[in-house]
């Protein structure tokens, strides 16, 4: 069995959403500063008022609604992020994180770069796998969040490469 096709990534969404749904962030002024390349998460949050939402410039992909190219890297090279979360297409203790599409592993390299601390959500289906695009080594990865149909074995193995992994 491969990795599943690519498309937006349902993992991110309802991360975004939980976030926003935080009770401790109040609802008055801007409590967290969202930066997305994804034109669904950018839709969804800028309608509270509690979160400042920034999306990237750039090409918009349909198939996954995520921004891309020139002046998306651009935007990223003046931010510092303090906590990216990553959805992936695959994922592989020796071969990385990765995706379908060069142009997206490119936007989300960089973010990588640019974030103090990242955590990859996906299910569990994509780990032990990879994709055309390489977005970044295992050893750029503070956490894994995943389903708990994940192997043992393949928790430690993240674990091994200094990866904290979270069982949801």
């Amino acid at each position: 069995m491969g990795p599943p096709e690519p498309g937006s990534d349902p993992q991110c969404a309802a991360t975004a959403r939980h976030l926003a749904a935080r009770s401790d962030l109040g609802t008055e002024r801007p409590a967290l500063t969202i930066v997305t390349n994804a034109l669904n998460i950018a839709t969804e949050l800028v309608l509270r008022p509690h979160i400042r939402t920034v999306s990237l410039g750039g090409v918009a992909r349909p198939s996954s609604y995520e921004v891309v190219g020139p002046l998306a890297h651009s935007v990223l090279q003046e931010l510092w992020i303090d906590h990216l979360i990553l959805g992936v297409d695959a994922l592989d203790v020796e071969a990385g994180a990765s995706c379908f599409h060069e142009d997206e592993a490119a936007i989300n390299a960089v973010m990588v770069q640019r974030a103090r601390q990242v955590t990859v959500v996906t299910t569990s289906n994509k780990l032990g796998q990879r994709t055309f695009a390489r977005i970044c080594e295992t050893s750029a990865l503070d956490r894994l969040v995943t389903d708990n149909s994940i192997p043992p074995e393949v928790t430690d193995a993240f674990r091994a490469h200094g990866t904290t992994v979270d069982i949801v």
